[in-house]
């Protein structure tokens, strides 16, 4: 599809080829990731590997994404530059799928998953701790919306030159990274949902800190602390908001569906955070407007860390287990590492 979309098709077949982009990748290939991880990771560790994932993406995504700035800019045409950097990455999933069908094992199917497809995404559906993860998602991806505005509310409101503004906007590439293997390994020690409720409210606090603060040029350096501390929280949230299936207790056969529900809800923000905020944007004065955005940043986080209380207290018992399976985990390969030694 890459290399298809790369031929600089006709304008309906680029957009059918980008269409099904989106399904092979957004629709399939992410919850296939998250089991994978859920598979791939030590019991009670979840947190980790979903974190260490997730800074690891972003990190890849960051150092990829100024590769293909710079083989783009090589090219005095700019539609073979496009279409050398769009073959590239079409080479690249082709070389990723091959590695994945040579040193991936398939899982083995659970007896249960013969329930059906549809009785399964019932069984989900009826279980509240998805609709609590589910939220807990959603709360927090608002913030997640509002990021692309950091570059306009810092040219617009502080005076910040086009460059600086860019710089502004970059913090979030690679101060996310740093803020997922955080959380990750932090979690270890914490538990995951007790860590989203700390990281939400900071989250929170950050949001706010950065809608009041008087919109003054002096005062730049302020912005750039806050967006710096709000690019790392948020990637601790993101590295972490998957990997509470198991504190939920949710059966393994059921991990695809139970993160496709949620991936559903828990995204939804990012259909209508948008329109509403360009809607702000067009009625409102900017230094108004730019308060709503990252008002509407802080109720997000906040809504998210109210559910992640609640989603911790309903699972305690859960959440117990999966400690003292991770401290047996420890002591056995503490145990293992000395009489290998």
């Amino acid at each position: 599809l890459c290399v298809g979309f790369g031929t600089i098709p006709d304008y309906r077949v680029a957009v059918v080829l980008f269409a099904i982009l989106g399904v092979t990748t957004t629709l399939t290939f992410w919850s296939a990731l998250i089991k994978a991880i859920r598979i791939f990771a030590r019991p009670g560790e979840e947190g980790k590997a979903q974190g260490d994932v997730e800074g690891t993406r972003s990190i890849l995504a960051a150092v990829l994404g100024t590769i293909a700035i710079f083989i783009f800019s090589q090219f005095s045409n700019i539609v073979t530059g496009m279409q050398v950097v769009i073959f590239i990455f079409g080479g690249a999933c082709i070389l990723i799928g091959i590695l994945i069908w040579i040193f991936f094992e398939r899982d083995e199917p659970d007896k249960d998953q013969n329930l059906g497809i549809g009785k399964i995404l019932l069984t989900c559906l009826k279980n509240p701790n998805v609709w609590l993860m589910s939220f807990i998602v959603f709360g927090a991806f608002i913030s997640c919306t509002t990021t692309p505005y950091m570059t306009p509310y810092g040219t617009q409101m502080f005076g910040l030159s086009i460059t600086l503004g860019a710089i502004l906007g970059m913090f979030r590439d690679y101060m996310q990274p740093i803020g997922a293997l955080i959380s990750g390994n932090v979690s270890n020690k914490t538990g995951i949902s007790k860590l989203l409720i700390i990281v939400t409210a900071l989250l929170a606090v950050i949001n706010i800190f950065i809608a009041i603060i008087p919109q003054q040029a002096s005062l730049v350096i302020l912005v750039f602390i806050g967006t710096a501390l709000g690019y790392i929280i948020l990637g601790a949230a993101r590295g972490i908001y998957f990997a509470t299936l198991p504190e939920a207790d949710i059966p393994m056969y059921m991990s695809g569906t139970v993160i496709g529900i949620i991936s559903t809800i828990g995204f939804l923000p990012d259909s209508f955070m948008p329109i509403i905020i360009g809607n702000w944007l067009d009625t409102y004065p900017p230094e108004l407007a730019y308060r709503f955005i990252f008002i509407a940043a802080a109720a997000g986080a906040i809504f998210a860390c109210i559910i992640s209380i609640i989603f911790h207290k309903r699972n305690k018992e859960t959440i117990a287990k999966l400690a003292v399976i991770q401290k047996e985990g420890k002591i056995a390969d503490k145990k293992n590492t000395e009489t290998s030694v």
